[in-house]
């Protein structure tokens, strides 16, 4: 069956906040604890990769070449919860369509895919695979917003609960930062970088097998770096003047751009802030370019 690495598999008893899991196919995931746990500090280490029991079959997926098969694909349950949105004036490299900061609640948990969508993945549900260099262990990209839109259609039809989505660019920021409010989600100093993200700086001009650098605290690979990743919402600079502050979905919005996140190899480390937020026009392919899948929870 295509997508088999990406439809979710059955896994039994209570799931932990963070926790990277395997989600039960065409069944109603299990249910997300009601509160989220306490907030990090600067100094918090990103938490260690959590075990889970995966399926990996052997070779390469139909229709497409690489010199290793693609990963199982686990989500992390991300809680409920609350955080600060946006970075204040003053701040190392802050923007203006960052502000005003601003506090947003998040009411339902949701699942989040530990790994960027490899190339492995989408050749087995597309069939065909539209990245610059061929590797199906790394993140797709050059795909656009319509691809990544019918590149979920396909899951929901195949599981038939129609919960595979994007994340909103509220929940791409709170899963990002992992409960804490520094610049970077392992501190406001941007030294020691290259252990969480594939950037300009480290990256040697190409993207990576996910999975390779350290994960944030719920146990999220490669959010920042590697390639940006699409987002439900539109793009406006000035959307958090008006934002609302429960579960923002994004502005109403006809001009086809669309928020990105997560900065990538080709571009500078400050571009990997937390709250640093990005823009593309919908039907843009670009080999920077990518998404990660959210499901959910009910």
């Amino acid at each position: 069956m295509k997508g088999r690495h990406l439809l979710l598999v059955a896994v039994a008893g209570a799931v932990t906040a963070g926790a990277a899991i395997l989600l039960p196919a065409g069944h109603p995931p299990a249910t997300a604890p009601a509160s989220s746990p306490a907030p990090a500090t600067a100094a918090d280490r990103p938490g260690e990769e959590a075990e889970a029991d995966g399926i990996r079959e052997g070779g390469a997926p139909p229709g497409g070449e690489g010199r290793e098969t693609t990963p199982e694909t686990r989500f992390a349950l991300i809680p409920a919860g609350t955080f600060v949105m946006g970075s204040p004036p003053g701040r190392p490299f802050s923007n203006r369509d960052e502000r005003p900061v601003h506090a947003v609640a998040l009411t339902r948990p949701f699942y989040l895919g530990v790994h960027e969508v490899t190339q492995g993945q989408w050749v087995e549900v597309m069939g065909f695979n539209p990245s610059r260099e061929v590797d199906l262990r790394a993140p797709v990209d050059s795909v656009n917003y319509a691809e990544v839109m019918a590149f979920l259609a396909s899951l929901n039809r195949q599981v038939g609960d129609g919960r595979y989505r994007l994340p909103t660019e509220a929940e791409w920021e709170y899963a990002a930062r992992g409960g804490t409010d520094t610049d970077y989600f392992f501190g406001s100093d941007p030294e020691g970088i290259d252990r969480y993200a594939w950037h300009k700086g480290n990256s040697g001009g190409a993207t990576h097998p996910v999975g390779q650098l350290a994960p944030n605290r719920f146990g999220l690979y490669d959010i920042i770096g590697n390639v940006y990743e699409w987002l439900a919402d539109h793009y406006d600079e000035f959307y958090y003047e008006v934002s609302p502050l429960e579960d923002p979905s994004g502005p109403v919005d006809e001009s086809g751009i669309r928020s990105v996140r997560g900065c990538s190899f080709d571009i500078e480390y400050h571009n990997c802030r937390s709250a640093d937020r990005g823009s593309l026009v919908a039907h843009e392919k670009r080999p920077n370019q990518g998404f990660r899948i959210a499901y959910t929870a009910e």
